[in-house]
């Protein structure tokens, strides 16, 4: 899933509890529990994990719970124990028997140019135009 030679450069462990943003490049690995919206190159939930908040990120796997919606440009991969309570937007979904989803999902091709804008907690999918000048 993760590119060749990817390694774990960030980790959130089991027993820690963190509030805030994270922006990481890299991958982030979070086993305990984050309020807060995520941002980074690849993210991986671990079973016990719990995240209140958005994540935003290449490829995604949850094997934890999620209260936000997800946006990656590649794979969302929800194993046995994944949880995701909120919306998702990816080009790839898998979900393993036993995995949840519990809100919308948007499936995209890559390069169709979709943005993703926050406002105010909400997540929107936003179209992009392309506006010739001239």
């Amino acid at each position: 899933m993760f590119a060749k030679g990817e390694k774990l450069e960030s980790f959130i462990g089991q027993n820690t509890h963190f509030s805030g943003e994270i922006t990481t490049k890299g991958t982030l690995r979070i086993d305990g529990n984050v309020n807060g919206n995520i941002h980074a190159d690849w993210l991986v939930i671990g079973d016990k994990a719990y995240i209140k908040g958005n994540a935003t990120a290449t490829s995604i796997i949850i094997g934890g719970t999620v209260e936000g919606n997800i946006l990656a440009k590649g794979i969302v991969d929800i194993k046995k124990k994944g949880r995701v309570k909120g919306d998702i937007i990816t080009s790839k979904l898998t979900v393993v028997d036993g995995g949840i989803v519990d809100g919308r999902i948007s499936m995209n091709t890559e390069g169709e140019g979709n943005k993703l804008i926050e406002m105010s907690g909400e997540v929107i999918l936003e179209e992009q135009a392309e506006v010739n000048q001239g």
